[in-house]
């Protein structure tokens, strides 16, 4: 993942709050900072998760 992606995903998860969506002033901030869109930020934090996930079923399907 590249460094600015991983900064945003970093900073997404310093504030998460588990069954809450992203509050807003974060997404703003986000894109300021950074000069994304939300749709680009949701696309950044889809593929983090993908890739968690994918790394998991790997780990997983190992140990057994």
């Amino acid at each position: 993942m590249p460094k600015r992606e991983a900064d945003i995903v970093r900073e997404v998860y310093t504030f998460y709050v588990p069954g809450k969506n992203t509050p807003t002033e974060l997404l703003d901030y986000i894109e300021n900072k950074w000069g994304t869109t939300r749709e680009n930020y949701r696309r950044i934090i889809k593929k983090f998760r993908d890739k968690i996930k994918e790394d998991l079923k790997e780990k997983i399907v190992i140990r057994r």
